[in-house]
């Protein structure tokens, strides 16, 4: 089975199911985001092309999960992040199914672990009031995410639109071995720390910096609001109290289906481990 994408968002969805069930019983606040929130409103369920599922917790709900989610775990499936795993590439934590092998694509030809079938989940963390100094503190987090990026620079997309001069310092600063220099780990605790000095609860302003859309995914936290329930495949999960306004500030017109060459997918080489 090579890209059965069906097969993929079903694993998905049990991981879901499963992460749904432990905030239920440790009262843990949780959101889709992304592109998994897109879905459920525009198709009830995941896009038909999208092979990831994003969620999003509040810090304090997102370190609690941390703490508690492995009891409630069944074998196959595990919590991963760069507190767990020091070779773990994102700041980000994956709930993993070790049952369904993948690759992700921009990973091809590089040597990395064995990937697995996930849901990403993100902090959801507050900024400064003051735009002034919320600007500062962004343009802080968004130098340690350039210099783990660095780190990493066997993955990084080329392809992605940047200005010239970004193009320009990139091409100069991807031949720099940065990770001889700084551990990317020293750079994920120093971004941890950075992220939690500002809590959604006391901001005026928070998200999931730290998701694919960086600064744009940083919302008036009233959005979130009281997290409500949307249809999601055959369950509800919980999203932004206001859906609209956050899917606007996203994607625009959101529920316009986007060209076909922007239907892309992140893995490939879908294999079911035999049980």
């Amino acid at each position: 089975m090579k890209n059965n994408i069906k097969v993929l968002q079903t694993e998905e969805l049990k991981v879901m199911k499963i992460i749904k069930e432990i905030c239920e019983k440790e009262n843990i606040r949780y959101f889709m985001i992304g592109g998994t929130l897109l879905g459920a409103i525009r198709h009830s369920g995941f896009i038909p092309w999208d092979d990831d599922v994003d969620l999003a917790m509040p810090r304090k709900d997102y370190e609690r999960f941390l703490e508690v989610s492995n009891k409630y775990l069944p074998s196959n499936i595990f919590v991963q992040n760069f507190r767990t795993d020091d070779k773990y590439r994102y700041y980000i934590t994956r709930v993993l199914n070790k049952n369904i092998l993948v690759e992700e694509k921009r990973f091809i030809g590089v040597d990395t672990p064995q990937a697995y079938a996930s849901v990403d989940i993100f902090p959801i963390d507050g900024s400064p009031n003051i735009k002034f100094f919320r600007n500062i503190h962004y343009f802080r987090v968004m130098i340690r995410r350039f210099l783990m990026s660095l780190c990493y620079r066997d993955t990084i997309d080329k392809e992605r639109k940047r200005s010239k001069m970004e193009n320009l310092l990139l091409n100069i600063l991807i031949k720099i071995p940065f990770e001889r220099i700084i551990s990317p780990n020293k750079i994920k605790e120093s971004l941890d720390k950075l992220l939690k000095k500002y809590s959604m609860d006391n901001s005026l302003y928070s998200g999931t910096i730290m998701g694919a859309y960086r600064i744009r995914e940083m919302v008036p936290t009233v959005m979130f609001g009281n997290p409500k329930l949307y249809k999601f495949e055959d369950d509800t999960f919980y999203g932004p109290e206001l859906v609209d306004d956050y899917l606007k500030h996203m994607y625009g017109n959101y529920m316009k289906l986007p060209p076909k060459e922007q239907q892309k997918t992140h893995y490939t080489n879908i294999t079911i481990v035999e049980q």
